[in-house]
């Protein structure tokens, strides 16, 4: 697994934990999902139960009844189950392989995964829940994914790319083994929870009134969504639940934009199955998006805005304008403005072999930035008018992406400044 769905599934897992909402995992086979599971396991301090579920019977996974010659029947709990329950550690159940079992243990899954019981006996509230499978298309006919299971999770669907692949080549191919990166837990972000998600729950109610043209609630569900070789779930009342508890639990964390954008997918990524093309479907996901980027600028606050201080104080020591032939606006980059461009670029971005920040200056050029910094509330009035002076105009997506990377050293100095 690269580093970036390391992270991916770190962060997933981590609002997972925060919001109670199970995370089911989808990729092609050999994407290396369970080691990040057992990685992320060992660098949090969780114990793994593993429930595999080509090897799992109904009574392996919820227990049995024996006759002991009493007048009733005896229900015996399965090992795992008191393993996890008496246990003072705290525990990852990970029901891997959930693709490859048949529908009578997948019932016997579902029911375990909704009650977080067995017999009036709950898991512990410590105790979370992470599934793994592998995409429809890998499997033979006899499997697939029950729409009702799919609809109790979270779903995040994991597709490497060629730099992915080049990634673990450079990072995890080693004479010693693997040795998997999961980023540390970050502090959370401070806000006045009700509001925000008050305010949630105004842009969810928007979303649905402006799709309502492709969101069929009286149609009934079918279960050709999670045929394809992505996995997105529906929208239902449950779904709509899960996603306010997933948002509200990615903004505490501070979850980066991709991560909170794939966890919205999986959660409602089809809507309802009502589209008549896929051009509308394809419109309706770019809805999600703009929806999750709406969200998240609801927390834009103390963090970002003292990098984009810190940005505009360097660019603005020299500030000398220039016009290039297109008519676009630069300035003279001071070393202090490059120290920070690197410092946002989390060193250029983890190139291999590393680049100079200087190469991604058509990306994140001034302009970009002082674009990106006066689409933020707090943005002071001195850079506001110097921005209307230059005609430039706010855009919070890129706020939104600056602002998703790590900044080495920002931490402290935003603790300090509060």
């Amino acid at each position: 697994m690269s580093k970036n769905l390391n992270q991916i599934i770190s962060e997933a897992i981590d609002v997972s934990v925060e919001s109670k909402v199970p995370v089911l995992l989808l990729s092609n086979p050999g994407n290396g999902k369970t080691t990040t599971i057992k990685a992320y396991a060992k660098a949090r301090g969780y114990e793994v139960e593993e429930i595999r579920g080509s090897q799992s019977s109904p009574e392996e996974i919820l227990g049995y009844y024996v006759n002991e010659g009493k007048e009733y029947l005896t229900h015996k709990y399965p090992e795992w189950f008191i393993r996890v329950c008496e246990s003072d550690k705290p525990y990852i159940l990970f029901l891997d392989e959930i693709t490859t079992v048949n529908e009578y243990t997948q019932a016997a899954l579902l029911k375990l995964i909704f009650d977080r019981q067995i017999n009036n006996r709950k898991l512990p509230d410590s105790c979370v829940i992470v599934a793994a499978g592998n995409y429809p298309s890998n499997l033979s006919s006899n499997f697939k994914l029950l729409t009702p299971l799919t609809n109790r999770f979270c779903i995040l669907n994991l597709h490497l790319t060629q730099n992915d692949m080049l990634g673990v080549v450079d990072d995890y191919l080693t004479l010693n083994g693997d040795e998997i990166d999961i980023p540390k837990l970050g502090k959370k972000n401070k806000m006045n929870e009700e509001d925000v998600f008050q305010k949630i729950k105004v842009k969810l109610k928007t979303f649905i009134s402006s799709n309502s043209s492709v969101l069929m609630f009286h149609k009934p569900l079918t279960e050709e969504s999670v045929t394809s070789d992505v996995v997105y779930g529906l929208i239902t009342p449950r779904s709509l639940n899960y996603l306010g508890k997933i948002l509200m639990s990615g903004l505490r964390l501070g979850i980066s934009e991709g991560t909170m954008k794939q966890m919205t997918l999986g959660l409602i990524g089809f809507g309802t199955n009502s589209f008549n093309s896929e051009m509308e479907l394809s419109q309706f996901q770019d809805n999600i998006d703009r929806l999750v980027e709406s969200i998240r600028s609801l927390v834009l606050g103390s963090r970002e805005m003292s990098v984009a201080t810190l940005v505009f104080n360097a660019v603005s020591k020299e500030p000398i304008v220039v016009k290039d032939s297109k008519g676009g606006l630069s300035y003279s980059l001071t070393s202090e403005y490059l120290e920070i461009l690197e410092r946002l670029c989390k060193l250029s971005m983890e190139a291999n072999p590393p680049k100079p920040v200087t190469d991604y200056l058509g990306k994140y050029n001034v302009k970009s930035i002082v674009s990106a910094l006066i689409s933020l509330d707090s943005c002071p009035e001195d850079i506001t008018k110097m921005a209307k002076a230059n005609n430039i105009k706010p855009n919070s997506h890129i706020a939104l992406d600056i602002t998703d990377m790590e900044i080495g050293g920002a931490e402290e100095e935003d603790t300090a400044g509060q």
